[in-house]
């Protein structure tokens, strides 16, 4: 079997293009034709006059010297309207691949330069949806010469810095201007002139901005000033949605204002320099440490009065300020937000950080315990862990004390230390970041080891701290004293026992414990890590000496907010010839298939599932995609509105209960992405399929091989696997092979909806809830969501329901056991 790494920076060119779908647009033209077939339109509408150039700190900023009712109405319908062309690229990849297709495709549009005089052009490009517009926004230097740059959050109930850190908060990250509108009434020929470019034929282009406030750049300031509005189109903009997220590039030029193509062109250059240059690289991960110390460099100034508007055509389209006395303040807008206007003009709303999580003095903490407490807590939220889940207990009091008081921190309580740890499991599997699980001593401890099994399996980071009993306690017949010193044993990555508190032992050796035992659990493989806290009475806040030479070396961690200790992981940007060479080998394995299936596992991030389905488009190999893998929902998730273009293969596992079906399916490639495979049935077919290649693909190096049948190893990310395959040639999967497994798939998918009588009732007297099925004769469990149900067939027919029916999973017991 062939084990290797596969490095990110392996694959430094873009993917080849192709498409997947298209987004929908008024004016969506085909690549080649782009440049050579389009006409733009003259329309009439009312004459604004001529628009004139004002440089304003790299802005190129529109406004209107006519007074109203200068123009005759004869000249009003003579003016030109700019059409909007919209362009949509192939999806991409990453966000990087998605920046790439775009100055690819500015790179084309200069060297065909459009024929008229008036006009706008925006390209968008659909890329993976996580939530990266933040991130971005706060790696933006504080000496750029880009304005204007914002982050708008797309969170509506109550948002604060706080929800910042709780998730990944979705929103739209820009910069630069390709328009800027500015004026002082709603009646000015300045708010016609944003009407005339958010028109029906630029739906997709979107304004933001501000109304009733008056910015003066001169002086750095802003005002209250009713009517007025300051408003702009970026030049490169990421609106993120809840099923991806649109990257676009927008130009407008008009040669009546002296600002020509070539002045949009170079222009743009410069905002698609900037966030080129300071870009969050997919693979690294932004935490709330750094949102904060950014946010801080910016000298945003928070206006709780101030709201950003946000408009397109839909929004504008059809009204007549004149007749119907349409108010600025009744557009769409956002309260989470901040905005760079120029170097020392920045506004915001909540999203800066008002609660001070560092005490004034740690010589202010009541006792020894207290300090040590806190200093576990004050680590934990500097290094992004600030969902705490707490089991109430009297020998954790410290740690709960100092967890529900620190104004960074989310604790959520639960008495059933089970259930609370699946809790954390489960944050941890939707958030991508892990929970801080506090307990008392003894009993309590031994009942988080189900879920730190489940973690461990998983590859699922979470961090337990246990309340402990000090060593004179232990052996002499203390209550919930017990051995909790590698209580977990190998299922944990990381283990290690504090001493009781002590002013002898300097302060610093507890946050370099906590800086250890986080990145053991964040780094691959992903894990739990178990820290167990001893600690003596006094266990509340009640006043005790201790000596203050034990904070000695903490003074520049009190003056920072960052971890006392950073961890930092170079990757390898020089593969050697033989990852080369290996990987070769395998693209030759695959490219040389016949009877290609692609397997996809267990995915818990919505950018593994993005690549997945952009591979799949890619090979055109039938896919067998798991219970757990996020694809068998595909009805309900808008990016798969093309799912014709891929066959799946979702009733494999019930088609496998024929014999004749199990001697047809018989492979001479697989490839497997994602954890493990759930269905027993499909592991008998993998098993049978030998001698085949097995290729499988995972970011971690531990071995999911239990027939003993993989070929190829893979250590990658889906998305870096994915990019080698996309950029070689793919030869067609065989019609013959993807017509007989389309067949199996339509005979087990009939043979499902004809089944009859089925009862289905609720698993009586079981409750498991970590995966497991009730497994009796004739009778099979069904997963919807988290509840769990048993179906009971009648009349020896094959079981069915009408979940099924609607897309929901259904799983059978012989799928698991």
């Amino acid at each position: 079997m062939s084990k290797f790494n596969l490095s990110p920076n392996e694959i430094p060119t873009p993917l080849s293009s192709f498409s997947l779908f298209q987004f929908p647009g008024r004016s969506s033209l085909p690549r080649a034709s782009l440049l050579t077939e389009f006409n733009l339109t003259h329309l009439s509408l009312p004459r604004i006059g001529p628009l004139r150039r004002r440089l304003m700190t790299q802005l190129k900023v529109f406004s209107n010297p006519v007074q109203q009712g200068e123009t005759s109405q004869t000249e009003e319908a003579e003016l030109p309207f700019p059409i909007c062309i919209t362009r949509t690229l192939p999806p991409a990849l990453t966000l990087e691949y998605g920046l790439q297709t775009i100055k690819e495709a500015i790179e084309e549009l200069k060297s065909n330069s459009p024929p008229s005089s008036t006009a706008m052009f925006r390209f968008q490009v659909a890329v993976p949806p996580s939530a990266k517009a933040l991130n971005w926004f706060c790696r933006q230097p504080a000496s750029s010469g880009v304005f204007p740059q914002f982050f708008l959050s797309k969170e509506q109930d109550n948002p604060t810095f706080k929800s910042l850190l709780l998730g990944e908060v979705r929103g739209v990250f820009g910069i630069g201007a390709a328009l800027l509108f500015k004026g002082t009434s709603c009646f000015s020929a300045e708010w016609n002139s944003l009407r005339r470019y958010l028109s029906v034929d630029s739906v997709h282009v979107k304004a933001y901005g501000f109304v009733d406030a008056a910015f003066d750049m001169d002086l750095s300031s802003m005002k209250r000033m009713s009517g007025s509005f300051y408003v702009f189109v970026p030049q490169i903009e990421l609106d993120e949605f809840e099923d991806t997220s649109i990257l676009a590039a927008t130009l407008a030029w008009d040669n009546l204002t002296f600002f020509t193509f070539e002045d949009a062109i170079q222009s743009f250059e410069l905002s698609l320099a900037q966030v080129t240059r300071h870009f969050w690289p997919t693979s690294d991960k932004c935490d709330y440490r750094y949102i904060k110390s950014a946010l801080r460099k910016f000298s945003l100034v928070e206006d709780k009065s101030t709201q950003m508007v946000y408009m397109n055509a839909l929004s504008m389209s059809g009204r007549n300020i004149l007749t119907e006395n349409m108010e600025l303040r009744e557009l769409s807008c956002s309260c989470q937000f901040s905005v760079r206007l120029s170097h020392d003009l920045a506004v915001s709303n909540n999203m800066l950080d008002h609660a001070g999580g560092m005490p004034s003095s740690l010589q202010h903490c009541p006792n020894i315990n207290a300090l040590w407490a806190y200093l576990i807590v004050e680590e934990c939220c500097r290094l992004g862990l600030t969902y705490f889940c707490i089991a109430p207990g009297l020998r954790s009091s410290p740690l709960t004390i100092a967890a529900s008081t620190h104004p960074h921190t989310t604790c959520i309580a639960c008495f059933d230390e089970r259930s609370l740890a699946f809790h954390a499991v489960g944050y941890a599997r939707g958030s991508h970041k892990p929970a801080v699980v506090i307990t008392s001593s003894g009993t309590a401890v031994s009942n988080l080891l189900p879920a730190v099994v489940e973690a461990s399996q998983d590859f699922l980071p979470f961090l337990l701290l246990t309340a402990d009993r000090p060593p004179e306690l232990h052996d002499a017949g203390a209550n919930q004293a017990i051995k909790q010193v590698d209580h977990f044993g190998p299922f944990v990555r990381f283990s290690f026992d504090l001493p009781a508190p002590t002013d002898d032992i300097a302060a610093r050796m507890v946050l370099t414990t906590l800086d250890s035992a986080v990145y053991w659990a964040t780094s691959s493989p992903y894990g739990p890590v178990h820290i167990n806290c001893q600690f003596r009475e006094p266990l509340d806040n009640s006043l005790r000496n201790w000596n203050f030479s034990c904070l000695k070396g903490l003074d520049f961690w009190m003056s920072s907010d960052q971890p006392f200790t950073k961890y930092i992981q170079l990757q390898n940007s020089y593969p050697s010839n033989g990852t080369h060479s290996q990987m070769a080998e395998v693209i030759e394995v695959i490219q040389g298939a016949t009877r290609g299936i692609l397997l996809v596992g267990a995915m818990h991030k919505e950018d593994e599932i993005w690549a997945t389905l952009l591979l799949a488009k890619h090979l055109s190999w039938p896919v067998v995609a798991d219970i757990f893998s996020g694809l068998r929902l595909r009805k309900h998730v808008t990016y798969f509105e093309h799912k014709n273009d891929v066959l799946f293969i979702d009733h494999m596992d019930h088609a496998l209960l024929s014999d004749l079906t199990k001697g047809w399916v018989q492979a001479d490639v697989i490839v497997q992405i994602g954890s493990r495979i759930t269905s027993k049935r499909i592991a008998k077919m993998l098993e049978d399929s030998i001698p085949c290649s097995y290729i499988v693909v995972g970011n971690h190096p531990s071995r999911h091989d239990p027939s003993h049948i993989v070929t190829h190893r893979i250590q990658s990310s889906i998305s870096q696997f994915s990019d080698c395959l996309l950029k070689a040639y793919m030869p067609q999967m065989s019609s013959k092979w993807c017509g007989l497994l389309q067949s199996v798939e339509k005979m087990g998918k009939r043979e499902r909806e004809t089944a009859g009588g089925v009862e289905v009732v609720v698993a009586g007297g079981y409750t498991r809830g970590d995966g497991g099925w009730l497994h009796e004769r004739r009778r099979r469990a069904v997963y919807w969501g988290s509840v769990s149900f048993a179906v009971q067939a009648n009349n020896g027919k094959k079981e069915t329901m009408a979940a099924w029916q609607a897309g929901l999973p259904l799983l059978s017991a012989d799928e698991g056991r």
